[in-house]
């Protein structure tokens, strides 16, 4: 079946090279000239040709026939290892059933290696393809289910054991110990995931690549839901502002930690002016935005797994992590308004509920974020969608609200400018600010 279709193939693009020197054009008188001209297109035309007979070979090769596709020779001992994180899409989860079904048509041997954030041993090297069958069926429509997140999983044996996080790596160094065992001449691995970047790895990563910038560098991690059928992502806003003697390959050296986090779709890097980086926003229609935010002390891994709870909750929910440090953080704390100079970085989350949404429908959404607050020292009032006497107790402790107080109490006695996280006047007779 596939011969025929590569020579149906071949002789259609022989005839439509032989149309290049076809007899039924109208003659013309000055046909000489035309010749050398004439034979430079033929030799294109040629050349076009044997490249698309090629792709054609090519692409007939790899449809499966009724006997499977393999990927090795015959004679390799296959080591398939399966991804079945939360992190690989719907798309991915048919493909790898159908490569799965198609290479156990074969008569390779295998062995498989089924991973998430551990590696298991599934099938021993050596075993016949056949075997996979199996597997394949774990890929079909009917047995996916869908976690809180809205991230598809497939109905597996291990899905009580793994906990959908990903690591690729542990998956591969199995694979290549069990080839080593067996002693087979010839060996291969074959990677059957998406390499989608799991959440708690990015976070992390990014971590410790910020705590080795120097203070010329910010950057935040924003990590954005699966929404209207789009897979989840992760967006890098960075600002390196160096010292204008810096050379071009001192600031890549700078960001290029940042750009091997994980797998890059796109990048931009260009310089530009503060101002020319904003714009006017406003809320999406439809939608009601709840906006919290936490300054944490430190970006531990119990803060980490709390945002990638919060990801995972039924709401869709934007998270920016927000580095800090730095000179921001060798201001004394009682010099400004602003008391938090101690923390690593500033956690905001955007929940997305729809416009119809009741304060109590609310109030449940925010469960999953108590508990990444709960680990943080307090709120930066600019970005809390909330000013309960609650956030200006975390926002402000004791010793700053007294100062602001006083303040307030010098220039607004009468509190005219209430419409904010409002500290109220002290209501004590103070000549100026306070110290």
């Amino acid at each position: 079946m596939a011969a025929e279709r590569v020579h149906r193939a071949a002789t259609a693009v022989a005839a439509w090279v032989r149309r290049g020197s076809r007899g039924d054009a109208v003659p013309l008188g000055d046909t000489h000239d035309l010749e050398r001209p004439a034979r430079r297109t033929r030799l294109v035309r040629l050349g076009l040709a044997v490249a698309l007979v090629a792709a054609l070979l090519a692409a007939v090769a790899s449809i499966p026939g009724p006997h499977g596709r393999r990927f090795l020779p015959a004679d390799t001992v296959a080591m398939v290892v399966l991804d079945l994180s939360s992190s690989i899409r719907p798309t991915t989860y048919k493909l790898i059933g159908f490569e799965l079904a198609s290479l156990a048509k074969t008569d390779q041997r295998v062995g498989v290696v089924v991973f998430s954030d551990v590696a298991y041993t599934a099938l021993p090297p050596g075993t016949p393809a056949s075997e996979l069958a199996p597997f394949a069926r774990f890929y079909s429509d009917d047995r996916i289910h869908y976690g809180a997140d809205g991230s598809p999983l497939p109905r597996n044996p291990w899905e009580e054991w793994f906990s959908a996080g990903t690591s690729i790596s542990s998956g591969l160094r199995l694979a290549a110990q069990l080839l080593g065992q067996t002693g087979a001449e010839r060996g291969g691995v074959i990677l059957l995931s998406d390499l989608a970047d799991d959440p708690t790895d990015l976070l992390r990563r990014w971590r410790d690549a910020m705590r080795a910038a120097p203070d010329e560098l910010s950057s935040t991690l924003a990590l954005t839901p699966p929404m209207a059928g789009a897979p989840p992502s992760a967006t890098l806003l960075l600002c390196h502002a160096p010292e204008p003697a810096t050379t071009a390959s001192g600031r890549g050296a700078v960001i290029e930690p940042l750009l091997k986090l994980g797998t890059v779709t796109a990048a931009k890097v260009s310089e530009c002016r503060y101002v020319d980086i904003l714009e006017d926003a406003a809320p999406p229609r439809g939608l009601r935005l709840t906006v919290r935010n936490t300054l944490a002390p430190t970006l531990d891994d119990a803060v980490v797994a709390a945002i990638v709870r919060l990801r995972a909750s039924p709401v869709p929910t934007a998270v920016a992590v927000r580095s800090l440090g730095g000179a921001f953080s060798r201001v004394p704390g009682d010099a400004t308004a602003f008391a938090h100079r101690d923390a690593e970085a500033m956690v905001v989350a955007a929940l997305m509920l729809p416009d119809t949404a009741t304060l109590a429908d609310v109030e449940r959404a925010l469960v999953p974020w108590r508990a990444v607050a709960a680990l943080g020292a307090g709120p930066y009032v600019n970005f809390q969608g909330s000013a309960t006497a609650a956030d200006l107790a975390a926002a402000y402790p004791r010793t700053t609200y007294t100062r602001l107080a006083a303040i307030k109490q010098a220039y607004d006695p009468h509190n005219r400018f209430s419409l904010n996280h409002n500290v109220a006047p002290a209501r004590l007779a103070v000549r100026g600010p306070a110290a």
